[in-house]
């Protein structure tokens, strides 16, 4: 089963946080470091690096593949929360005030365990999302780069390589656009522009694994630096009779 839930922290101190989606994995470093099938994004509705007041409510979302890690990392943060004892996150202390897991709790609590294929799919891209060829970084969403990203992402989780003639099809999909927007930001000292936007993929064959590609990026994210909370989505499926 592939999960998404949300921790909620409150800031002990007023403090800055320059990016809080990699230092709550180095704090989880023990339980997620032999692992590849999750995402953690950085604080909801804040920019990468935030101010923060004294007991100021922040929330981080968490995605991953894999029942045992889930497990793991809750049980690491409900150790915190149930013992009252902070977090340190860039050196600043944090509360966890709450782990939500029941679907119903928000909008970011859902699993997944098959849907059934569409030819209809929408995809939202709701956080900075960008590619990278070589040296050169892509700022559109293209189909070659939407399902190799994927495709090798699956390959590395699961140890199942997709079928070629899938991948040559998906690769030649057009996707709509119906909205999009560019954000410049600053990724690892270098400035970038990234993008986000909601687009519409109508598939004709090799319904399956365009099901399963689409639905496995809502839980690993899509493009580069996705384990970092980058081309977090939500996709949605209509068969069109």
């Amino acid at each position: 089963m592939w999960s998404s839930w949300v921790v909620v922290l409150i800031s002990v101190e007023q403090c800055k946080i320059s990016y809080p989606a990699k230092a709550m994995e180095q704090f989880l470093q023990s339980v997620v470091r032999f692992n590849d099938g999750y995402s953690i994004s950085n604080f909801l509705g804040h920019k990468k690096s935030c101010n923060l007041e004294q007991n100021q409510i922040v929330i981080q979302r968490f995605t991953c593949i894999d029942r045992e890690l889930f497990g793991e990392i809750n049980m690491h943060l409900f150790r915190s929360n149930i013992q009252r004892q902070p977090i340190v996150l860039e050196g600043r202390q944090f509360l966890v005030r709450d782990i939500k897991v029941q679907v119903g709790s928000s909008p970011y609590v859902h699993y997944y365990e098959g849907e059934q294929p569409s030819n209809e799919y929408t995809l939202k891209l709701n956080s900075p999302t960008i590619f990278k060829v070589g040296d050169k970084f892509i700022d559109e969403l293209h189909s070659i780069l939407l399902f190799k990203n994927l495709a090798r992402k699956y390959a590395k989780n699961f140890g199942e390589q997709v079928p070629k003639e899938a991948l040559k099809y998906m690769y030649q999909m057009q996707i709509e656009i119906v909205e999009e927007c560019k954000q410049s930001i600053i990724l690892n000292g270098a400035r970038v522009t990234t993008f986000m936007g909601e687009y519409i993929l109508r598939p004709t064959q090799h319904l399956e694994w365009v099901n399963e590609l689409l639905y496995f990026g809502n839980y690993v994210g899509i493009g580069l630096e996705s384990q970092y909370g980058f081309g977090a989505n939500k996709i949605q499926s209509t068969t069109i009779n």
